[in-house]
């Protein structure tokens, strides 16, 4: 599992890139994913270890980069977890809802039935 800053670079170079190589410059990266700006090059660095993107080379902050397939998929896999993330959140604050509401009408259901047979 990457961190929320290598995350967004290996988004920022799977955008980038397509399918080949490709010559990006620091500032680039930066703009595209500013959470990482300052240590891209180590991260592209722990990217290319992991075997999720490949770099020919890297100098006085140009890096030529190209996205793996191993790296397209895991963003894929990543964003497609976000948004289950996203879509239970919203289950349960629907669900938390209507259990309160249909608890409140049992209730004062009750609290009417009993005021009707006790008067």
């Amino acid at each position: 599992m990457l961190d929320e800053r290598s995350s967004a670079l290996l988004a920022a170079v799977n955008e980038c890139c397509g399918d080949g190589f490709k010559i990006i410059d620091e500032g680039e990266l930066g703009r595209l994913c500013p959470s990482a700006e300052g240590e891209i090059g180590q991260i592209l660095d722990q990217l290319e270890a992991r075997g999720l993107i490949e770099m020919r080379y890297k100098e006085g902050g140009l890096f030529c980069v190209r996205a793996l397939p191993a790296g397209r998929s895991y963003a894929k896999q990543e964003a497609r977890e976000r948004g289950e993330s996203v879509r239970r959140k919203r289950e349960t604050a629907l669900y938390s809802a209507l259990g309160g509401f249909s608890g409140a009408f049992v209730a004062a259901l009750l609290v009417g039935l009993a005021a009707l047979f006790l008067l």
